[in-house]
């Protein structure tokens, strides 16, 4: 005989309480501070206003680069999952937005994940019958975030909106791991090393157009990639950003500096350049 048990009276009780999900799971055990953290961001998880601080602009968590959203986004089922426009924002960065929600005390309504497939777990309301409910939505990105970074040379009172209509969560995570350094064998006993400067954004986007958007080392052209050209720091020292101190190179040649191990290019990004390579008789130099 197979027993059905209904949980939804105890959801329902969960999500009145305010309680987060667990994210135990049987090989947990084994798993280090780092990949506990992972796993717990890529749930979702609630946080109060002085657990999340910046790097360079961007939000972070315990080390991590995370992404910042209302999980109670106070729409219907329908608006969540068909008009994603209409409905919370998330963030990336420290933007007013952010400043006003902390001014205003309501920033421990907040939740981080550090999600790449673009989706966020969120409650729904029916104001009409009263039943609530969760769903894995996608949410539009926050257009202060994007302008404060200057991602993209984005800005909201441009007639095009495409930077934000296409924005690309897994693309923007990707670009963001050189600012946080992000080792894979990193645990609770590494020095997290020191972040950027609060304008990197603009001045690493100056220098890299000031170059045509070329990569220096293997001179690829990526201007219609600007996330696979980086601006690496010659003598490591973040706050030196001197143009004599500073070089534009791809994703590939930026890989290959010393002291830059911890950096992975995934082989579709490693594909695109090359390939660019090949098409614009580029090369690395020996």
């Amino acid at each position: 005989m197979r027993l059905r048990v209904d949980f939804s009276p105890l959801e329902t009780l969960v999500r009145t309480m305010g309680a987060g999900r667990s994210v135990w799971r049987l090989d947990a055990a084994g798993l280090s501070g780092r990949e506990r953290t992972l796993a717990e961001l890529a749930e979702g998880k609630e946080i109060h206003a002085d657990e999340v601080s910046s790097r360079g602009g961007l939000l972070e968590h315990e080390g991590e680069q995370v992404l910042l959203y209302i999980k109670d986004t106070r729409a219907t089922r329908e608006t969540l999952l068909n008009e994603p426009e209409n409905t919370r924002r998330f963030h990336v960065a420290e933007c007013n937005t952010l400043d006003q929600m902390r001014r205003g005390g309501r920033f421990q309504r907040y939740h981080v994940t550090r999600r790449f497939d673009g989706k966020f777990r969120c409650a729904w309301i029916d104001p009409d019958t009263k039943q609530s409910g969760e769903e894995d939505a996608e949410l539009k990105v926050c257009k202060n975030c994007l302008e404060f970074i200057g991602w993209k040379e984005y800005k909201s009172r441009d007639h095009d909106q495409s930077a934000w209509e296409n924005f690309d969560i897994a693309e923007f995570l990707r670009s963001c791991e050189p600012v946080f350094y992000a080792q894979p064998e990193r645990n609770e006993s590494n020095t997290i090393t020191p972040g950027y400067v609060n304008d990197w954004w603009r001045i690493s986007a100056a220098y890299r157009e000031a170059r045509g958007w070329r990569c220096e080392e293997c001179n690829v052209d990526l201007s219609q990639d600007h996330g696979l050209l980086h601006a690496h720091h010659i003598d490591g020292n973040r706050d030196n950003n001197r143009h004599n101190n500073l070089r534009a190179l791809c994703v590939l040649c930026h890989s290959k500096q010393p002291m830059h191990q911890h950096m992975k290019v995934n082989t579709k990004e490693r594909i695109k350049i090359e390939g660019l390579r090949i098409m614009q008789g580029s090369k690395p130099h020996n």
